[in-house]
């Protein structure tokens, strides 16, 4: 069986962290999560990425709703705006699946993460992942964010056809076609056509010019999708110290490998940044990475889990904890991962 780093074996931690804040309604920080906030940025100010894995008590609550504040670093500009991508989803039963992540209004000190499901107790969310990406601070300037949502021009009672296509303008027009990221933010996705629980989402930006882009979201045909929520990130083409990509898995190199917790699947990629940091001359050495997940097809008869996760390079080279890192795409129990992709974007710190 292949196997992966011992960082991916186990999914959301349900203990509470050592430090950082603590989340209500009966649910905390993961101690992993903030293990791995702290080893991107040591201050212990949780604006800086990773995710909260927030641990929900499904069976108890109607429609659970899991919130954490995070806290801005008080020697940093406050940021103006706060994007958003899923990195962990853990259903209890495939049936309906709902799930979306948002936040109340920026405060000068922070502002509360909201991950939340809807419709009568019929998604039991056992647990669930975000990432965050703070917007308006020096190092991010000339960043536009915004949210898609498929709300907004269909009805959520009807299956959305493949594709869906819904324009996107940009609150600013760019000077020539920026770069766009996208993270899924939010879906609800019903018991397949077939029965089967076929569970599929793919979102990717089609056509971006200066002052927009069109968004793509496509399902199998076998799923059946009612609505999709889409982050979106923008930034010049020419902007220094930023990379970002997408790493994608399929049913052909997908791993299936067991552990003591349970069986698993999924990929890893390893990205070095090297040629491309020497391209740009960049000569930063601190960066932060942010992620989220772009696309799944999953299969579960029970169940529906899966993880995305970013892992620095804990070695003594320095060339390669400055250029490298690890992403981890993965499902456990009974979800059966055919393809999934998880977009990144790197910063470097001037």
């Amino acid at each position: 069986m292949a196997s992966l780093p011992n960082s991916f074996d186990s999914p959301a931690d349900p203990q509470p962290a050592q430090e950082g804040p603590q989340t209500p309604q009966n649910s905390s920080l993961s101690r992993r999560s903030a293990e791995g906030i702290a080893a991107i940025s040591p201050s212990l100010y949780f604006d800086e990425s990773q995710g909260v894995y927030c641990s929900y008590n499904g069976y108890n609550r109607f429609d659970p709703v899991n919130k954490a504040f995070i806290k801005f670093d008080p020697n940093s500009p406050t940021p103006s705006a706060v994007a958003f991508g899923i990195v962990q989803a853990n259903f209890a039963r495939g049936r309906n699946l709902r799930l979306k992540a948002k936040s109340d209004v920026l405060r000068n000190d922070g502002f509360t993460a909201i991950m939340e499901t809807w419709g009568g107790g019929q998604s039991q969310v056992v647990s669930a992942g975000i990432m965050w990406l703070t917007l308006g601070t020096p190092e991010m300037a000339g960043f536009q964010t915004g949210v898609v949502d498929t709300n907004m021009e269909h009805s959520p009672r009807e299956c959305l056809p493949t594709p869906t296509e819904m324009e996107v303008k940009f609150p600013t027009a760019f000077s020539a076609a920026p770069e766009v990221v996208l993270w899924i933010r939010g879906f609800h996705i019903g018991q397949s056509v077939s029965g089967s629980e076929d569970w599929s989402l793919h979102v990717s930006a089609e056509n971006v010019s200066s002052d927009g882009f069109c968004l793509t979201i496509s399902r199998e045909d076998s799923s059946k999708l009612y609505r999709a929520i889409v982050t979106w990130v923008a930034f010049p083409k020419d902007r220094a110290n930023v990379f970002h990509g997408i790493e994608s898995g399929t049913k052909d190199d997908i791993c299936q490998w067991e552990t003591q917790y349970n069986q698993r699947n999924g990929f890893t990629r390893l990205v070095n940044l090297q040629c491309q940091r020497e391209k740009q001359g960049c000569t930063a050495s601190e960066f932060r990475v942010y992620f989220g997940i772009t696309s799944f097809h999953f299969k579960g008869d029970a169940s529906v889990q899966f993880q995305v996760e970013v892992e620095k390079l804990d070695v003594e080279d320095e060339e390669s904890r400055q250029n490298r890192f690890h992403v981890h795409v993965g499902a456990w129990h009974s979800s059966h991962m055919l393809k999934a992709s998880a977009s990144w974007l790197a910063v470097y710190r001037p």
